[in-house]
């Protein structure tokens, strides 16, 4: 599951401008982009090393906060995403309604 659903953390970390760390799942991938570090998958050492990584790096972690926040802010947040859903739900509707008037 989690390899296909964003976990809400992820984008709580976006939204406040954190770095993050977490396993290689694509969702996660997508949404974090450049703002996290990968672990490798249910790997705890790489997790670890990860972690460290950004620990002894505080300028790049900085700017991976900042790349999240700004990301979230322009393409993950609600009021990016609203015309987005209103546009698959009018084209579910439209090919409901085509396929109704056969």
């Amino acid at each position: 599951m989690n390899d296909l659903s964003t976990m809400n953390k992820i984008l709580e970390y976006m939204a406040m401008g954190r770095p993050i760390v977490q396993f290689d799942v694509m969702e996660g991938r997508y949404s974090a982009g450049s703002s996290a570090r990968y672990a490798a998958p249910n790997d705890v050492e790489s997790l670890a090393s990860e972690i460290r990584w950004v620990l002894e790096h505080p300028m790049e972690a900085k700017e991976m906060g900042s790349e999240g926040k700004r990301r979230f802010q322009q393409e993950l947040c609600w009021e990016q995403q609203v015309p987005k859903l209103r546009a698959a739900y009018a084209s579910v509707l439209r090919a409901h309604d085509a396929e109704a008037s056969q």
